[in-house]
């Protein structure tokens, strides 16, 4: 601690993501306070006011000055930077630190009023950053919560406040999950998650206790579980999924006694936005039949100019593109729990360019309607999808050998394409692993059918991509059907 605060100012300073000394980005600096300073806690009884002090002077309130510069908008990274400064300001006492992490625009507050949806989904529209936020979250309880002690600390009116919306984050992806208890993709993401997330729940038993955080915790063998074991607490019942709204995620879900299917309409945030309104996940008695599968590392191209984009999905498109621009945003316009119909319209799917999407299910079919309206324009309009599924064309096509994908970026990541001519009606087998279905695709201007093999996030790194095509036209529909075999 000492070699830190006698040379955290000879450090360079980078600010290519905020401004940090200690390492290349304030968030990493944010995230890294915690031990830090969870470290002078145990110690300080054990050294002298003075080098407690130079601590304080020379590393603690430097680093919080570069947090607070480095606050810009409401995104998780500002969230763990704020929480950091709190932690600091209890710890040594810091009243206009303190002030700053929970009264001002960058308070922890304000930053959860404008972030939190009424349904409790943070605004970024990513269940991975949502976590993370729930993780800054719990830190922050945690530091603040033995330190209560100083009259310049939190109330408790606005602990509980922010324990809640912690718990409320925390607990919110449980309505969408699938019945394999795997959590959808949305937007950015890098890695498949389970519903609930048991290692996030471990880690944060402290401050929100649950039966199975509890159990998780139990697993760890560290100093931390040997000194202080959890508690026991009463067993954790899981919400039911059920058809519903969920206005924060930009998203309905329709559930009934074999499908389950989630469909998206927009982003809020252009930080992890994908290109993927109006797609939706499917499953069969949880057997997935598309999906979303968020994307690889941001520093790989697949994450721009593939994984980000419409032809990763499963979505419709206009002129070989998705929504244009993005983020952007459609509504609900029509969603009944009795029949299992959703309709969500994107007014301007791209501009001037109108398209709906409508999804229906009974015990033993899925339906799924696209409306294209492209007002004083004609284009090629079509669909694409990305499945886990080995693809069969049984009827309605005939093999083309000319590649008529067109030089799209995205599309150049489609490998062994084939290209099939094909009539107004096309059915299609797929074989997910699990179960086989039987596909029809319907619209009176389709041309071209594409399969080809597109990339994967899992290994092993790759699935099936459809894509299906119109002659250049300016209003039409296509609709598909799907059934088990």
């Amino acid at each position: 601690m000492c070699n830190k605060a006698a040379n955290y100012a000879k450090l360079k300073l980078h600010t290519w993501n905020g401004e940090a000394r200690l390492f290349s980005q304030a968030l990493d600096e944010a995230v890294h306070v915690f031990p830090l300073i969870e470290a002078v806690r145990l110690i300080a009884p054990t050294v002298s006011p003075e080098e407690i002090r130079s601590w304080r002077i020379g590393l603690f309130v430097p680093v919080t000055e570069n947090l607070k510069r480095s606050c810009k908008n409401g995104s998780n990274i500002t969230v763990w930077m704020v929480a950091a400064i709190s932690a600091v300001a209890a710890e040594f006492e810091l009243a206009d630190a303190m002030d700053f992490s929970m009264r001002s625009d960058y308070g922890l507050p304000k930053l959860l009023a404008m972030g939190i949806s009424d349904d409790h989904f943070w605004y970024e529209m990513s269940l991975q950053y949502q976590d993370y936020v729930v993780r800054a979250l719990a830190e922050w309880m945690y530091s603040i919560g033995i330190r209560r002690r100083h009259s310049n600390s939190v109330s408790e009116t606005e602990f509980n406040s922010i324990g809640k919306q912690a718990a409320d984050l925390m607990l919110a992806p449980l309505v969408v999950r699938f019945a394999n208890m795997e959590q959808p993709m949305l937007n950015d993401g890098t890695k498949l998650s389970r519903v609930p997330n048991q290692e996030l729940w471990g880690f944060v038993w402290r401050v929100l206790p649950t039966r199975i955080g509890l159990a998780q915790s139990a697993q760890s063998k560290n100093w931390d579980m040997l000194l202080d074991l959890p508690p026991d607490l009463p067993e954790t019942r899981l919400p039911g999924v059920t058809s519903k709204r969920l206005d924060g995620l930009y998203a309905v879900q329709l559930v009934g006694k074999n499908w389950q299917s989630l469909m998206r309409y927009g982003q809020r945030s252009s930080g992890h936005a994908h290109q993927e309104s109006l797609h939706y996940d499917l499953q069969y008695r949880g057997v997935w039949i598309f999906r979303d599968i968020g994307t690889v590392g941001y520093g790989s191209p697949l994450h721009s100019e593939f994984f980000r984009r419409a032809q990763a999905h499963s979505v419709p498109l206009v002129a070989r593109d998705g929504q244009k621009p993005w983020p952007s945003v459609g509504h609900l316009a029509y969603f009944d729990t009795n029949t299992l119909t959703a309709k969500a319209v994107h007014e301007n799917y791209q501009p001037g360019s109108y398209v709906s999407r409508t999804l229906q299910i009974d015990e033993s079919h899925f339906f799924d309607r696209v409306d294209y309206d492209l007002g004083k324009k004609s284009a090629p309009v079509g669909l694409v999808f990305n499945t886990p599924c080995a693809v069969t064309p049984i009827s309605g096509v005939q093999a083309n050998f000319m590649d008529t994908a067109g030089d799209d970026v995205a599309f150049r990541y489609w490998t062994a394409r084939k290209f099939f001519d094909t009539k107004s009606e096309i059915s299609l087998t797929l074989d997910c692993k699990g179960g086989e279905f039987d596909v029809r695709l319907s619209g009176k201007a389709i041309k071209m059918l594409l399969i080809g093999q597109t990339p994967d996030t899992q290994r092993p790194a790759k699935r099936q991509g459809i894509f299906l095509e119109t002659d250049s036209i300016n209003k039409t529909s296509i609709e598909i059907e799907i059934k088990p075999k």
